[in-house]
């Protein structure tokens, strides 16, 4: 008997239903399968996730958890880059196998941003999960946006990320905007493949003060950075607003960036 580990995932709102989803690995070492099960409008926002192991392969064993716990985090923050979800709380609820496994608390909450409710399909679903995002080479930075996108204010998870985003585009030159504004025009064509509420394409504009230009990320992040001298009364209100559109395209920008590096 393989050992399987089910996770109940809780999302913040109600999905919509949806089929079984359901994903065989072949690049990873001790998980053979994951699993989403059939969804439908009674079991309002939460879903059980199960991953298979391989043969003869154990959770206490070497390695197993660590692994476990990453391809999680990699498909939750995949279906979140895809705009589909929200980041929801998810805890192993059980462990089948051979041997009776401790079961601790390993609840991990993720946050959340702004809800598509709906899964998507089996053949999405596969699609997202061999997609290559070098989750395992750069996890570091990975589980420091999971942090990030925990902050329930977005203006101030906005910057933040900006700011990742800028020392990682400048990270072999010097730090600069200009760096921010260039991958965005050179990879312009990828980064609108994805379409988020509220944002469909890039723009870039001319400032009026220096006549550099600046494409939507880096003016939203001068507009909440310099704020009095460029914004009037009425579009401090919009500026929270225009943030948590802005999020999901930045999430993917970086990410972008780590696929390619």
């Amino acid at each position: 008997m393989n050992t399987i580990i089910i996770f109940e995932i809780v999302f913040k709102e109600k999905l919509a239903p949806s089929d079984q989803l359901l994903h065989n690995y072949t690049n990873k070492k001790f998980i053979g399968s994951v699993c989403m099960d059939e969804f439908s409008e009674e079991d309002s926002n939460k879903r059980t996730l199960i991953l298979t192991l391989k043969k003869n392969i154990n959770y206490k064993d070497l390695g197993v958890n660590l692994e476990v716990q990453n391809t999680i985090k990699e498909l939750i923050y995949k279906l979140k880059l895809r705009n589909i979800i929200s980041l929801p709380t998810y805890f192993i609820k059980e462990i089948r196998g051979k041997e009776k496994c401790e079961i601790c608390d390993v609840s991990k909450s993720l946050g959340g941003l702004l809800l598509i409710p709906s899964l998507p399909s089996e053949e999405k679903f596969k699609e997202y999960l061999v997609e290559n995002i070098n989750f395992e080479k750069h996890q570091i930075i990975y589980q420091k946006i999971i942090k990030i996108l925990y902050i329930d204010d977005d203006v101030i998870k906005y910057l933040i990320l900006y700011d990742l985003f800028l020392s990682l585009v400048s990270s072999t030159k010097k730090v600069k905007q200009e760096n921010v504004v260039k991958y965005i025009n050179e990879h312009k064509l990828d980064l609108e493949k994805v379409r988020f509420i509220g944002f469909t394409n890039y723009n870039f504009v001319k400032t009026q003060t220096t006549g550099k230009d600046e494409d939507d990320l880096t003016q939203l992040r001068n507009d909440i950075a310099h704020s009095e001298k460029r914004n009037s009364i009425k579009e401090f209100n919009n500026l929270g607003e225009r943030a948590g559109f802005l999020i999901n395209p930045l999430v993917y920008a970086i990410t972008h960036f780590l696929s390619h590096n």
